[in-house]
């Protein structure tokens, strides 16, 4: 859709329909959930702790309903964002996403007890 803003390193699984504004360095599921893509990130020289950090960011940030339409990156979520290395690709998203004439939803992250979606 040319309204859709997906983040850089996302990887979107064949034959989902991509409704929603992926995240960055997120897997969208065919079940429509999202997850961090770890091994996507590891494949790109992150380590896993810096993963980990980006995975618990999303979660206690980008899980509930009223994430869906935040246009910039929440104040509580800024406070907690310092030096952290995917800083500047979290802002760079959410300003090209506020660019769009038509916002569309944000896709939520899976809640902690979901299935990840890539174990291997």
């Amino acid at each position: 859709h040319q309204f859709t803003t997906v983040g850089p390193g996302v990887f979107v699984t064949m034959g989902v329909k991509v409704a929603a504004d992926p995240l960055p360095y997120t897997v969208l599921n065919n079940d429509g959930r999202s997850f961090v893509d770890i091994v996507g990130l590891a494949r790109q020289g992150k380590p896993i702790d810096q993963a980990r950090a980006l995975e618990d960011f999303y979660r206690n940030h980008f899980s509930q309903p009223s994430a869906t339409y935040v246009r910039e990156i929440p104040e509580a979520a800024q406070a907690e964002l310092g030096n952290v290395w995917f800083r500047p690709m979290l802002e760079e998203f959410f300003d090209v996403r506020n660019s769009m004439r038509d916002m569309r939803p944000l896709q939520l992250i899976a809640a902690p007890g979901a299935t990840k979606a890539i174990q291997s």
